[in-house]
């Protein structure tokens, strides 16, 4: 049988863990194209919260069937745009293009960027034959579109892979993501203080168990009394 205990404090521990749900938001740029390679690479930067990236609107050259990589790193991608290694790779996701003139949802998989931090996206078709669209930038590094989520700057087209960079490009579509609350201070405050409590009393009740059964072992019996160290009871 479970223990009372333990069930008021699994309810207690969801309760006090309890926080607004993840909000739903996106991002988008400028939705005119002029240029397209099999890759965009660029910055961005995160607010003060924590952003889980749930996929991207994008434009493509041709409405084929192919693959499309997402890779990610920590810091600009200044400097890494021809060094693997310094990135990881999210997922590959196959893909029906909607051309020229019309996005096209890239459902790829979730992943989470920290909050006040800078990381770079490399989105690219495997496929040399296939392409993405974007534009072509002003200067690399500067702002190119932003909220007070996320921002996201001018960066370069890329040849499949981390092949020769075309700078500055700038992606061009829309990021979709949810701000990921953070639990609240009072809620682990009040779940500390009560653990504390709740483990006092057992402790606390153990001991006296413990007592009880140690005053019953101490007792000798003695024909119709037990001599006790505690005292006499009578049978």
């Amino acid at each position: 049988m479970r223990n009372p205990l333990y069930c008021r404090l699994a309810l207690l521990h969801a309760l006090c863990l309890t926080t607004s749900a993840p909000s739903a938001a996106t991002l988008t740029t400028s939705l005119s194209t002029n240029n397209n390679q099999q890759g965009v690479m660029f910055d961005l930067t995160v607010g003060t919260s924590n952003l889980r990236i749930t996929g991207f609107d994008i434009f493509t050259q041709t409405t084929n069937t192919f693959d499309v990589e997402l890779y990610m790193k920590s810091g600009t991608w200044v400097g890494s745009d021809t060094t693997p290694a310094d990135w990881t790779l999210v997922g590959s996701t196959n893909l029906t293009g909607g051309g020229a003139s019309t996005l096209v949802f890239l459902d790829t998989a979730d992943f989470t960027l920290a909050a006040n931090s800078t990381f770079a996206l490399y989105l690219t078709t495997v496929s040399i034959f296939e392409s993405i669209r974007y534009t072509s930038g002003t200067a690399t590094g500067s702002l190119l579109a932003g909220n007070s989520d996320l921002t996201i700057y001018e960066g370069a087209g890329k040849a499949y892979a981390f092949s020769t960079t075309y700078a500055p490009r700038d992606f061009t579509g829309t990021i979709y993501y949810d701000v990921v609350p953070e639990p609240e201070a009072g809620s682990a405050v009040l779940l500390t203080g009560m653990l504390g409590f709740f483990g006092l009393r057992r402790r606390r009740a153990q001991q006296r168990k413990g007592q009880t059964m140690r005053r019953a072992h101490t007792c000798a019996p003695s024909l119709a009394y037990n001599i006790c160290s505690i005292g006499l009871h009578k049978r």
